[in-house]
């Protein structure tokens, strides 16, 4: 018998001093594994592109499930965004591309969640490894806004109701950087970066 994803406790994060050290994200209970699987496999079908495809095919398996694990999977997604919204990855995300917004980096970390555990869980433990994505320079960060929003129709379409909103993120957890800081802490990506980084 399957259990709702809905029993599952939420992970609080607290904030950290140490500026690369990984947060407690994953709770060793089966239904972080299944919200991880529901990304895998979207991601999967669109053989690994941020896409339509991929939206499609999640929201083909979130309308499989109950309304109450549709709001889980919505929760535990915006888990995921809180954990992420640290100076560590801003900094990172700083160091490849110039200033980041706020908007702009709500919606990198919702492209960072689609690309699954793994990478997520290395590149919140040390940002500097986005220099191995040979993401472009001269453009926008990857962003990913509307996977924020894809529990919305599956679960507004069985009940009648809207999806709670995403709560405020708050403020940054982690250690504050200066931008003189940045090539210490992020030596690949500002290398790789060269004199379109400025400091």
């Amino acid at each position: 018998m399957r259990v709702p994803l809905l029993d599952m406790p939420r992970v609080r994060h607290a904030a950290r001093s140490d500026t690369h050290a990984p947060l407690p994200l994953h709770s060793p209970d089966m239904h972080d594994d299944q919200f991880w699987t529901l990304i895998d496999s979207s991601r999967a079908a669109s053989q690994g592109r941020t896409d339509d495809t991929f939206l499609r095919h999640l929201d083909r398996q979130l309308r499989a499930l109950t309304p109450p694990d549709v709001l889980a999977f919505h929760e535990r997604l915006q888990d995921h965004m809180t954990a992420a919204n640290t100076w560590s990855l801003w900094g990172a995300a700083h160091a490849l591309h110039g200033w980041c917004a706020d908007d702009t980096f709500e919606h990198f970390r919702a492209w960072l969640i689609a690309q699954g555990r793994d990478v997520f869980t290395a590149i919140l433990t040390t940002p500097d490894h986005l220099a191995h994505f040979g993401l472009p320079l001269t453009r926008q960060l990857p962003e990913f806004e509307h996977l924020l929003r894809v529990a919305a129709g599956p679960y507004e379409d069985r009940t009648g109701k809207q999806l709670p909103g995403a709560p405020y993120p708050g403020q940054l957890t982690g250690q504050a950087w200066t931008e003189q800081q940045l090539p210490g802490l992020y030596p690949r990506l500002t290398a790789l970066a060269g004199e379109d980084w400025k400091a």
